[in-house]
């Protein structure tokens, strides 16, 4: 009886927190082994949105610095991955990304303003992935953030202490940047701000025009 109490469970669907993400995914920190998948992500955005600016392809010892430079910073990087069998073989899937970096490294006064980026790769969006990955972010980023969970984050003995809650930094502000170009994608501009705020309660602080050029227009 017991042994088929456990056999019915197995398969009974789980139980899923209305955090939970339909993408089959969970968090963990970033690894240099990640380079190649994220400059796919890194790469696709460069090309076909406004939302990066970056203007053109990044090689991999340039992915590979941004990683070092979160580390360095001890701020966050956090990938998300989509899980394999067991039988599968070959490198990890990246499905989005979410890192913490400074505001101004120039300035000391700017050293308790971090700001952060959030991509999902090019047809795996809309499946909860970002959420997840924000949901992390914020809750390394901001010690009173109350975290939503719902998703699975791994990470050996060595980067536990990094991504605790409030991690090895103290913030005291959090900014994303978003670019649009006016004619072209002031909708999908006003969905990315409206989904920050009903996830997060980001407030709009300032509009800046004509700061960045890509594809020839301001």
């Amino acid at each position: 009886m017991n042994r088929r109490a456990q056999l019915e469970a197995l398969q009974s669907p789980r139980l899923r927190s209305p955090s939970s993400p339909i993408a089959n995914i969970y968090l963990r920190p970033v690894e240099d082994k990640d380079v190649p998948e994220l400059q796919t992500i890194y790469d696709w955005y460069a090309r076909n949105s406004v939302c990066s600016p970056n203007t053109r392809d990044l090689d991999p010892e340039e992915v590979r610095q941004r990683i070092e430079t979160c580390r360095s910073a001890n701020l966050p990087f956090i990938v998300a991955i989509q899980r394999r069998s067991v039988t599968s073989k070959g490198p990890e899937r990246i499905l989005g990304y979410a890192l913490a970096r400074e505001f101004d490294s120039t300035h000391l006064a700017c050293r308790n303003t971090a700001e952060l980026e959030l991509y999902v790769k090019d047809g795996h969006t809309n499946q909860g992935i970002g959420k997840c990955l924000l949901d992390k972010l914020l809750e390394v980023c901001d010690p009173t953030y109350v975290p939503k969970s719902g998703y699975q984050f791994e990470a050996n003995i060595d980067d536990r202490g990094a991504y605790f809650p409030g991690g090895r930094r103290r913030l005291g502000r959090l900014v994303f940047t978003l670019c649009y170009i006016e004619d072209r994608e002031i909708a999908e501009h006003k969905r990315v701000k409206k989904w920050l705020a009903e996830h997060a309660e980001f407030e709009e602080q300032g509009l800046l025009r004509g700061v960045r050029v890509k594809w020839n227009k301001l």
